[in-house]
């Protein structure tokens, strides 16, 4: 169960990350509803895992 939550919580996290650093990359500084549902994605993951 603990290994479980961690995974979770890593995979949320690392949505959340590249929810926000890749269009930073790509497009200067749009971020649009693909961006959204990225960081909507990982934040449920991470409430998921708590």
């Amino acid at each position: 169960m603990k290994l479980f939550s961690g995974f979770l919580n890593a995979v949320g996290l690392g949505l959340i990350a590249f929810a926000l650093i890749r269009p930073l990359v790509e497009r200067g500084a749009a971020l649009g509803w693909l961006t959204l549902w990225w960081r909507v994605a990982g934040l449920a993951l991470h409430v998921a895992a708590h």
